[in-house]
């Protein structure tokens, strides 16, 4: 076999390669979605709950529904809203101070929730696959 005839062959056998590697080092197209949405429901539960946060230290209560959370804090951005099917994130609240959020995750989480391409930084929450409520609680003031 002439170089001429053993580039292209080699060309693919190398691309080939670099195809499996980048799958095998970062999973599937679909995995990498899925994580990145996960990512984008954690970082949605961070937002929502430091917004619970400003709205309890205003008022001295939880918000009664998100609607009017959002209608406060999040003009214009449907924040409340799941990135993968435009599902309303759940709010309840458990007791003058605690309240739970809800939500669909795409997987179970495995340590910490970071995206290299985004600068703010997200706490992680611990999340089993599926639909899951997570517990937050904010401060009480203190009587003065």
């Amino acid at each position: 076999m002439t170089p001429s005839r053993l580039f292209p062959w080699i060309a693919t056998l190398v691309v080939l390669l670099a195809v499996i590697a980048g799958i095998t080092l970062n999973g599937s197209p679909r995995l990498v979605r899925m994580r990145r949405l996960d990512m984008e429901r954690t970082r949605d539960l961070n937002d929502i709950s430091e917004a619970i946060d400003r709205f309890y230290g205003e008022y001295d209560a939880l918000p009664p529904t998100l609607d009017k959370l959002m209608a406060k804090y999040f003009v214009g951005w449907q924040l409340s809203r799941n990135p993968e099917r435009l599902k309303l994130y759940e709010y309840s609240i458990k007791s003058p101070n605690a309240y739970q959020l809800c939500t669909t995750f795409a997987l179970a989480s495995g340590g910490d929730i970071k995206d290299a391409d985004d600068e703010r930084s997200t706490t992680p929450i611990p999340h089993k696959a599926g639909h899951q409520c997570i517990d937050f609680s904010v401060a009480p003031r203190k009587k003065s």
